[in-house]
C-alpha cells in the first residue's frame, strides 16, 4: 500500500494535468450532447490511449512497477474528474 500511494500520488507529477484533462475534456464531449455514461466511457479510453502512446514512446528508467502504478493513477484521476463532472 505505501508503494501505491508513493507512486501513483506523491511522487506522480503529472497527475494534476491529467485530472484537469479528465474534467475540461468531459466538460466538451458533454457539450456535444453526449449523455454521461457515453462521457466516462469516452474519457477512460481516452486516458487509456494516451497511456499506452505514453508507455511505447517514453524512455523512462523508472521501474516497471513504477510505471504501471503512474498510469493507473493517471487513468484513475481523469476518470475521478470525469465522473465529478458528469454528476
Amino acid at each position: 500500500m505505501h508503494t501505491l500511494v508513493k507512486y501513483a500520488l506523491y511522487d506522480n507529477r503529472w497527475l494534476w494535468f491529467h485530472v484537469l484533462a479528465g474534467g475540461v475534456l468531459a466538460k466538451i464531449i458533454q457539450a456535444f450532447g453526449a449523455m454521461p455514461q457515453l462521457t466516462l466511457i469516452i474519457i477512460g479510453a481516452l486516458a487509456f490511449a494516451y497511456e499506452i502512446y505514453q508507455w511505447i514512446t517514453k524512455d523512462t528508467v523508472a521501474p516497471k512497477e513504477r510505471a504501471i502504478l503512474d498510469g493507473f493513477a493517471d487513468i484513475a484521476g481523469a476518470w475521478l474528474m470525469a465522473l465529478v463532472v458528469v454528476v
